[in-house]
Order: structure tokens, then sequence, then C-alpha cells
């Protein structure tokens, strides 16, 4: 090597970013680790996204756990769905306690500043809620028209 190939540059940029007055600031723990997931979404509608969802698999189960094939599938749904919902019940509990944490009546006041622009807590609710109560309607119509052509 002529002390200017790959390794060299990666050397260099390295000791850039470890050495001098900014080291500290740049690693990815020192600007993370503090920071609370969603502050200014209160813990409620985590909740209600977690009603949604189990109330969409009652519902299937309500209409297609007939059979054993049927609830296999439903079981192997709630998994997938429980892991879908871990993650970010694991990002909450990891995190430090905030005292940010919005509650609801902080939350009614200041809503939701979003990339596109600011939104007030029922759009909020409404944006965040609209897919499992999608879930929920299009269980509930494949229900009845499983009932319908029985």
């Amino acid at each position: 090597m002529d002390g200017n190939g790959p390794d060299f540059f990666l050397l260099t940029f390295k000791d850039d970013l470890t050495e001098g007055p900014l080291s500290e600031d740049l690693s990815v723990e020192s600007q993370t680790r503090h920071a609370p997931a969603a502050p200014e979404v209160p813990k409620a509608i985590g909740y209600a996204i977690v009603a949604a969802f189990g109330l969409a698999m009652f519902v299937f189960m309500a209409f297609f756990g007939g059979s054993a094939q049927s609830r296999f599938m439903t079981v192997i749904s709630l998994l997938y769905l429980t892991v879908y919902l871990a993650v970010p019940v694991i990002f909450f509990r990891i995190q430090p306690a905030s005292k940010r944490q919005a509650n609801w009546s902080q939350f009614e006041m200041t809503g939701l500043h979003t990339w596109t622009g600011h939104l007030t807590a029922k759009e909020t609710f409404i944006q965040i809620m609209t897919i499992p109560m999608a879930l929920i309607a299009a269980a509930v119509a494949m229900g009845v028209a499983w009932i319908c052509i029985r």
C-alpha cells in the first residue's frame, strides 16, 4: 500500500470522528440513550392500538374459529401480532423514565407535529387508529359474508 489506499482513508476518517472536541457528542449512544421514544403521544393511544388488534383477533376467532385448521391459523396470526406489538412495548420499557411523556390533556392541547404539518389530538388518533379499525371492519365483513354463504 502506498499510504493512500482505502484502509488509510478509513483509519483517517475514524480518527477524525474519535478525536477532537466533538468526539463524545458524535457517538450514537450519547445521542439516543436518553431520548424518549414518543414523548408527545400518551400511553392511552398505545393501549387503544393493542385493544383494537385484540378485538380484530377476537372477531376472527368468533367467525372463523370453528375448525381446527382455522384456529391454528388464527393462533399463528396471534403470534405474529404479539411480535408486532412487542417491539414498541420493549422500546418503551427500556427507555428511561421521562417526565416529558404527555398525558391525554397535554396531548389534547398540543396535538402532534409531523413532517407534513400539525395534527390535532383528534386527527392524530384517527390517523393512528385507521388501520386497526379497518382490519376490524374487514374481519366483520368477511365473517358476515362467511355466514351468508354457508
